[in-house]
């Protein structure tokens, strides 16, 4: 197992191989303009189910909701990378699916109405920080996807490969997960789970 400076120093080398999956997450995003506005159904299928339960993920109390944040963006993440292990292709075919269903979960939320537990509103000081909160999180948990999928693209040959044997090569992308990934999801799913539920306040609460 690689130490921290070394984890680093492997995510650093990740860099550019992490524009071109943010390149590749951008075009699924865009993609799912076409799929919503001509109603490709087998495309909606799973993005509308993630919106439903994301929708009783808002009504959960913090501590679940965060356990379930994390656990699943750990996880998925470590998965999408491991999943190089098969071929480069998987973890770009990964990024762009991640893209495209992210984009019509968006536009399906923007065309839902708000069921009761999202009609209150949060006094406006709290809006700005659940703003922010939303900021931090975007700005923390993609670039840990984008580095995920560039080491899974790496490790599966992309850019002349790890470089050695794979086995080394997958305990190296591990320790840069576990000292460098996880920490920042940790912290991003912290203030997600501050986010929502500075959202979900209900306004007879904040004019007590």
């Amino acid at each position: 197992m690689p130490d921290l400076r070394e984890a680093i120093s492997l995510i650093i080398a990740h860099f550019r191989c992490a524009g071109y999956a943010a390149v590749v997450f951008t075009l699924g995003f865009i993609s799912s303009v076409v799929v919503v506005k001509y109603r490709i159904e087998p495309l909606i299928v799973f993005p509308r189910w993630v919106t439903g339960k994301l929708h009783r993920l808002l009504k959960l109390n913090p501590p679940v909701m965060f356990l379930f944040i994390f656990g699943f963006n750990s996880t998925a993440i470590c998965v999408y990378m491991l999943s190089g292990v098969i071929h480069y292709l998987v973890p770009v075919a990964i990024a762009f699916l991640t893209g495209k269903n992210i984009g019509v979960i968006t536009f399906l939320a923007a065309r839902t109405p708000p069921d009761e537990a999202l009609e209150s509103q949060p006094h406006r000081r709290l809006q700005i920080l659940a703003t922010a909160c939303g900021i931090l999180t975007a700005l923390l948990e993609m670039p840990c996807f984008w580095i995920g999928i560039a080491m899974g693209m790496t490790l599966g040959g992309f850019g002349g490969g790890p470089g050695g044997d794979t086995s080394v090569a997958v305990v190296a992308r591990l320790g840069a997960y576990l000292y460098v990934i996880v920490p920042v999801l940790l912290v991003s799913a912290i203030a997600e789970t501050i986010g929502i539920t500075l959202m979900m306040v209900r306004k007879d609460e904040e004019d007590k």
